[in-house]
């Protein structure tokens, strides 16, 4: 399971390094995967970080990072920013959407496997499991070109997500595949390339049937 935790390390705030970690750990030791929303200057502890530097090894210790990005980016928004208009283009409140209550249990244990292993795995492997990607690129673009037709109901704004995630998921593709090549020269290092791509679309295939036996058309 996913815990979020959201709010540690802002300037302003009251809490302390030590409650934060005190979290963290509990969560960890009930056994969830725990990411935190972060100040997005979590890295350099300075602008709305708290500078204190007990908070650098509290950041990270969260499994999953999200810093956080909402206004930062104007009209061209963040990741994550793109990904939360999406969610209220298709009639979810904010509230809603970062409460996770509508993630299928399939779903969570489908991403805590893959969190698990993008973080015990050597990062040569996380990356080449991206490589699922090679095709998205058009994907999004056929989204946009049928979406609005076959979804009206849609906000035509939400949809900025994918039009942001057509040159990012080709240059995403380009250096994942730079070093998958590099590292995977050998015959049994190529078959292991295999089985993490095969690993990762058993995980799409597990979110998708998840999602489709809950929400049936």
């Amino acid at each position: 399971m996913t815990q979020t935790c959201r709010g540690f390390g802002f300037s302003g705030r009251p809490d302390t390094p030590q409650q934060a970690q005190a979290t963290i750990d509990f969560f960890k030791a009930a056994g969830c995967t725990v990411m935190g929303g972060l100040p997005t200057y979590w890295r350099t502890l300075n602008n709305e970080a708290q500078s204190n530097p007990a908070w650098s090894s509290v950041f990270r210790s969260f499994d999953i990072i999200s810093p956080w990005a909402v206004g930062r980016y104007g009209d061209n928004a963040g990741g994550i920013e793109a990904w939360s208009r999406l969610g209220e283009a298709v009639g979810l409140t904010r509230d809603a959407l970062w409460s996770l209550e509508q993630v299928t249990p399939g779903v969570r244990f489908a991403v805590d496997a893959y969190v698990n292993f993008a973080r015990r795995a050597p990062w040569q492997e996380a990356v080449c499991s991206s490589l699922t990607e090679m095709f998205a690129p058009q994907i999004h673009k056929d989204r946009l070109a049928t979406w609005p037709q076959h979804y009206p109901w849609i906000d035509p704004d939400g949809l900025a997500y994918f039009r942001s995630r057509i040159p990012l998921a080709q240059r995403d593709v380009e250096h994942g595949l730079k070093v998958t090549l590099a590292h995977f020269t050998r015959r049994d290092q190529q078959e292991r390339a295999l089985t993490i791509l095969q690993f990762k679309l058993d995980i799409l295939w597990s979110m998708l049937d998840s999602i489709e036996k809950a929400f049936p058309a």
